[in-house]
């Protein structure tokens, strides 16, 4: 899978686990306890999987609402490709600084980040969170990752 890399420091994973980048950070996490160079080397014996992609069908058209800011900001790349593969239109917003939804949209997706850290900005947009609420109202399609699950809970009471 293709992951956008996400800040330093970040929980969730992502990228190629078999990078430099990522042996090195294995490195230091778990250097003192396990034998990194044995499962880096393990590792780089592995053959690669064979498998054959699935086919997914083109669905009716939707437009999905894709939170993209400093706040949610870690995405699957291969997820959105699959909705942009069965007809989907992915139109990002920033729930930070935009004032509204994007219009005609029939789903939000908020994706992983650090909504935590910016709770202060998300808070103040007071548009925005009347915009989230009366789309959900509206029966508009909501998925939140674990960090956007915070912000949809708060929009559902």
């Amino acid at each position: 899978m293709r992951a956008r890399e996400p800040p330093s420091g970040a929980r969730d994973g992502g990228g190629d686990p078999r990078s430099p980048r990522k042996d090195a950070d294995a490195r230091r996490a778990g250097g003192k306890t396990l034998d990194i160079d044995a499962l880096l080397a393990l590792a780089h014996e592995a053959e690669p999987l064979d498998y054959t992609p699935a086919v997914l069908p083109k669905k009716e058209k939707i437009r999905l609402a894709v939170a993209r800011d400093k706040a949610f900001c870690f995405y699957y790349e291969d997820s959105l490709d699959a909705v942009r593969e069965m007809g989907g239109e992915l139109v990002p917003f920033s729930p930070i600084t935009d004032g509204a939804l994007p219009e005609n949209i029939d789903g939000l997706y908020l994706g992983g980040g650090y909504p935590e850290l910016y709770a202060k900005e998300l808070g103040e947009n007071a548009s925005m969170r009347a915009s989230v609420r009366a789309a959900l109202e509206r029966a508009c399609r909501a998925s939140p990752s674990a960090a956007g699950s915070c912000i949809h809970r708060s929009h559902r009471r």
